[in-house]
């Protein structure tokens, strides 16, 4: 995670603990001030005083799935320079869909992408041309307009969908199976158990009163809160049937839109309260 991205998500939680909790200051910056000793605890992000006492701070990605942010950035280095020359040259009207599914990139070396792009392009304008000539129905769906194949010298399929009736455009977006759910909450399960043991640890360390676990989700496609909140209660319930505990505090920041939102999911017990960043309750 970039250290920037990494900031702005932190500096966007301390306006809300700010504005709910009474005004802060930074006491440490630990993960920076003190780099991590061969077998020592890693060290969290902030820790912050509060009117009521410390609080220590940490923040994660959660992926929708396994290597997901890994494949994305796969998808993007292999199609995003695709996407002038395809934008120039599909037929119009139309917004075209180019999916692919999802694992499809791993193990596949970036110096390949170079020689796959050519017939990626071929095989889609082939495509595009083949779907305009079909007629279009007036009841049938958006997606109504389908074509599936593997070009040559491409080891995975393809998947073109084009919705006729609007604008010219191009977006990448990719396929997933049908336990994506279940795999959201392994994820989830998987964060809380990572880093709940480093904040209860970095609590007494500090004589924290509470402990502050942020999950950033940036997935505009596969994700939502709602989905990421039911995941952690399935997550929590699982963690705590075991007799472990959770962190006191976790909020979600969705960063895939502009100005970032910010949900509160556990244990916070603040109102509803809608300002520059559009803090909200997951209950609302």
């Amino acid at each position: 995670m970039r250290r920037s991205h990494e900031t702005a998500i932190c500096d966007l939680v301390r306006q809300f603990v700010n504005e709910h909790r009474g005004p802060t200051t930074e006491v440490a910056h630990p993960d920076l001030e003190k780099p991590n000793e061969p077998k020592q605890p890693e060290s969290v992000e902030r820790v912050w005083r509060c009117p009521t006492g410390l609080v220590v701070v940490e923040h994660t990605l959660v992926e929708s799935f396994p290597h997901q942010l890994a494949g994305g950035t796969a998808i993007t280095q292999l199609l995003v320079p695709l996407r002038a020359e395809l934008e120039a040259r599909l037929p119009e009207p139309g917004r075209y869909y180019l999916e692919i599914d999802e694992g499809a990139l791993v193990g596949i070396p970036r110096a390949r992408f170079a020689d796959m792009r050519r017939p990626i392009v071929a095989w889609v304008l082939s495509e595009a041309e083949r779907l305009v000539r079909q007629p279009i129905q007036p009841e049938e769906s958006a997606f109504a307009q389908e074509a599936v194949g593997r070009p040559p010298g491409v080891p995975f399929r393809l998947i073109l969908r084009r919705w006729p009736r609007r604008k010219r455009a191009v977006i990448f977006t990719w396929s997933v199976g049908p336990d994506l759910e279940s795999r959201r909450s392994q994820r989830v399960e998987t964060a809380l158990r990572r880093k709940a043991p480093k904040l209860e640890a970095a609590k007494g360390t500090w004589g924290a009163v509470a402990s502050l676990l942020v999950l950033e989700t940036n997935d505009i496609q596969l994700s939502n809160v709602f989905l990421v909140n039911s995941a952690f209660r399935r997550a929590t319930d699982a963690i705590e049937a075991e007799g472990k505990a959770i962190p006191d505090w976790v909020y979600l920041v969705e960063t895939d839109v502009q100005p970032f939102v910010l949900w509160v999911l556990s244990g916070d017990g603040v109102p509803i309260s809608r300002g520059p960043y559009e803090l909200r309750t997951a209950s609302d």
